[in-house]
């Protein structure tokens, strides 16, 4: 089963980049370098920087308190003009050794056009020393994630001679919000932004027009498995009127048996008490919830073409009662676990989903969760009324309780209304937010244009439908048109920023300081002006081209 915390899927066939097989750096060498001329495409290169702990305090000052970035580069079939865009590809939730570097359909525009891509690492999500800090994600945050891939964008451009060169920022899910916030925080910078699935909106107080709905996402997952979605009319009825069924039978141990009967539960997923049945209900709850998210065109490894339909082939008698719902809920959980569940041991295992107020991974501690709990508070609920659920509302003093008992640390579920609310939105530009009708996610994304330059396009498609590799046998037309505006309005900023770039005299941060970028870089350049700081570089500061800082284009 796919997680939802782990919205990247990496497309069939695709290469896996192992430590062994990354690109070797030369000894002695830590840094990017120039293709030779004449110009041979280096393919993928592996390397690291050296980064700061801590971008805003006193840490950053020293030595000892410092991680090595990994990243890639791509590089075109082609070499990269003057003009050409560099693609910054936001770090996900996930490795980037086990990540689809260089895969994907704006891997492809890339190459189309000669873009040179930048694929950072995550802050934290390494799974070894020294390539994440080591202090119970203490500096894990939207604000230094952002740090860290200006510095690396900054950094390459330095040394590549690309730093007049536009940056579009690409990304899905919490990578496309970071990319959105990229553009809004540093629009000298980035010049553009490409937002796919972006979790932006989905926490309240953002000022949106109308306030945050909690139970949209369940209202979506419903949708989804509806024939307005091409799934069976009597889907959406009967998974409603299972789960008021499976509360009903857990009452007394007879009902309890016949849950376990006929749900063909393995014996460490059997029901013991009414207590446990909480625990099943969240499971096949969040199968529902995955199976719409990711309701791919396209089959893969542990999930079947369009899975939401395919689960609601056997929900689609409107005339299912009593256990035969069970029975058939049992076939659709089995369809949405990819067959793996049943053909593999037999039985349908759900161990490991017995916490419903909060959705820690079987209490297993990772960077993910800590950012749920901290700054990515998304208090998504279900009522079992306007969707085919069953009532569960969010439990913000449940989950801010579980994550101090975890973390010692509380929820912010205002953090992203402070930072980032709509009104910053609104004032930025050249933002292009894309989203699928089938993803849940999607009542966290804007749903109408917000500016003349920020933008939303709605496709027929799941979660990253549009981010991830050309498939012309099974892309829908709406994901195909929605590629289509994303390309177009690239060329757009491109053009826009080269233009301004030769009209209006500015200078990229990346060569406005005369400083080495060994550690700290974009906010080294900045704490570097105040009292106290033990940094030591040339005293010319401003380059004699920089006769203006560079401004939102």
């Amino acid at each position: 089963m796919r997680s939802s915390g782990d919205p990247d899927i990496l497309p069939d066939n695709a290469p896996e980049v192992t430590p062994e097989a990354a690109p070797q750096v030369p000894a002695g060498h830590t840094e990017p370098f120039p293709a030779a001329n004449p110009y041979v495409d280096p393919g993928q290169q592996y390397f690291t920087k050296q980064t700061s702990v801590d971008h805003f305090g006193s840490a950053q000052f020293s030595k000892n308190s410092t991680f090595q970035l990994r990243y890639f580069l791509v590089w075109p079939g082609t070499s990269p003009s003057a003009s050409a865009p560099i693609f910054l590809f936001m770090g996900s939730e996930q490795d980037i050794l086990s990540s689809d570097v260089g895969i994907g359909y704006y891997s492809e525009l890339a190459n189309q056009i000669g873009a040179l891509q930048i694929w950072p690492e995550h802050r934290y999500y390494a799974n070894e020393v020294p390539y994440l800090p080591y202090d119970n994600y203490e500096h894990l945050s939207v604000e230094q994630a952002l740090v860290d891939h200006v510095e690396v964008v900054l950094h390459v451009q330095k040394l590549l001679g690309m730093d007049q060169n536009p940056v579009i920022a690409i990304g899905v899910s919490y990578s496309g919000a970071l990319a959105a916030y990229s553009r809004i925080r540093f629009p000298d910078v980035i010049a553009g932004a490409v937002a796919s699935s972006a979790i932006l909106l989905g926490c309240p107080g953002l000022g949106v027009d109308p306030s945050f709905d909690p139970y949209a996402f369940a209202k979506v997952a419903t949708r989804t498995a509806s024939s307005e979605a091409g799934s069976a009319a009597a889907c959406p009825r009967n998974v409603q009127s299972f789960f008021k069924e499976l509360f009903a039978l857990s009452n007394n141990s007879t009902g309890v048996e016949l849950i376990n009967q006929h749900m063909k539960l393995c014996s460490d997923s059997k029901l013991k008490s009414a207590q446990d049945t909480s625990g099943l209900a969240s499971f096949l709850g969040e199968l529902w919830v995955i199976g719409a998210q990711f309701d791919y065109s396209f089959a893969g490894q542990g999930y079947v073409a369009n899975e939401v339909q395919a689960a609601c082939n056997f929900l689609a008698d409107p005339n299912l009662t009593g256990t035969d719902l069970l029975d058939a809920m049992s076939q659709a959980a089995d369809v949405l676990l990819g067959n793996a569940s049943t053909a593999i041991v037999g039985c349908l295992a759900t161990s490991g989903f017995n916490n419903p107020t909060f959705s820690l991974s079987s209490g297993n501690v990772d960077a993910w969760d800590y950012q749920v709990c901290t700054q990515l508070v998304q208090p998504f609920s279900y009522d079992g009324g306007t969707d085919m659920f069953f009532d569960l509302p969010y439990d913000l003093d449940g989950t801010d309780a579980a994550c101090f008992q975890y973390y010692g640390v509380r929820s912010q579920p205002n953090w992203a209304a402070t930072n980032f609310g709509l009104s910053a939105i609104r004032q930025s530009s050249y933002i292009f937010f894309t989203n699928g009708f089938l993803d849940p996610l999607s009542a966290c994304i804007p749903s109408t244009n917000i500016s003349n330059t920020v933008t939303v396009a709605l496709h027929d498609g799941a979660h990253g439908s549009d981010i991830l590799k050309s498939r012309p046998a099974s892309d829908t037309p709406g994901v195909i048109e929605v590629r289509r505006q994303a390309a177009q309005l690239i060329a757009q900023w491109v053009t826009d920023y080269n233009f301004n770039r030769n009209s209006i005299p500015f200078s990229n941060p990346a060569n406005v300081f005369n400083m080495p970028y060994n550690l700290g870089g974009y906010t080294a350049a900045v704490n570097d002006t105040l009292a106290g700081s033990n940094l030591t570089r040339n005293t010319q500061v401003l380059s004699s081209s920089a006769t203006q800082s560079n401004a939102a284009v």
